[in-house]
This record gives structure tokens, C-alpha cells and sequence, in this order.
């Protein structure tokens, strides 16, 4: 039976709330990002996206949500990873940047000679 207060007074589920901002990072390409943002409280649904388009968990892309603690870890970055990454939890978002750089290294040994490594391989 519900008293008069609960039938003038319906509680509402509070929705989950975004906490704390996701951060912009840069990496090399071939190491691994992750961003990660607490929640007030677990959420049933949570979305990551990469320019507006959802991404789909995969080994490149795995998404995991641990009670209000949610995570997107980007393993083996490559060039084309980066752009504007948001988490979206019902009507809330939360941007961030990752800017991938390439792993170029140029270097002068003794005899003057041009090495160029890519990737920690040496290339030609």
C-alpha cells in the first residue's frame, strides 16, 4: 500500500551522470590509449563513439564498464585512430581528442650516413 506522500510525491530514478571528463591525449602509433570517466552511479547503457559514429567492441576497440568506472582502450594506434572520441550516457556526451603521431626517427651515424627507422625498424 503507498502512503499519500508517495502518491503526490513520486521518487524518480535519478539517471546515471557523467562525473569527470574524459581527457584529450597524443600517442605514437602502435602504442595503446585509453580514456576513462566516472560515473555517479552504473548505467545500464553506455555508448562510445568516434566522430559521431558508434564504435563496436573488437580488438581494436574494447569497451568496459566496472560499476560507475567506464574505460575505451585503443589498442594498436594507427594514424587514421585519430579524431574526437565521446562517451554518451543517455542524453549526456563527453568529448576528448586523440592525436596519433606517426613513428618516424631520422638519424646521422658517424660516417654521416642517413638512417631512417620506422616503427623501431630501420627502413630501405
Amino acid at each position: 500500500m503507498r502512503t499519500i506522500f508517495e502518491e503526490r510525491c513520486p521518487l524518480t530514478e535519478l539517471l546515471p551522470e557523467i562525473i569527470t571528463d574524459i581527457a584529450s591525449q597524443e600517442v605514437v602509433e602502435e602504442e595503446t590509449a585509453t580514456f576513462a570517466c566516472e560515473l555517479s552511479k552504473p548505467a545500464k547503457s553506455v555508448e562510445w563513439l568516434k566522430s559521431g559514429k558508434k564504435l563496436a567492441q573488437s580488438e581494436k576497440f574494447e569497451m568496459s564498464s566496472d560499476g560507475t568506472q567506464c574505460k575505451l582502450v585503443i589498442s594498436q594506434t594507427v594514424l587514421k585512430d585519430s579524431g574526437q572520441y565521446t562517451i554518451k550516457v543517455g542524453k549526456q556526451e563527453k568529448t576528448a581528442k586523440l592525436t596519433v603521431k606517426g613513428s618516424l626517427c631520422i638519424v646521422l651515424d658517424q660516417r654521416r650516413h642517413i638512417n631512417i627507422f620506422m616503427h623501431g625498424q630501420k627502413f630501405r
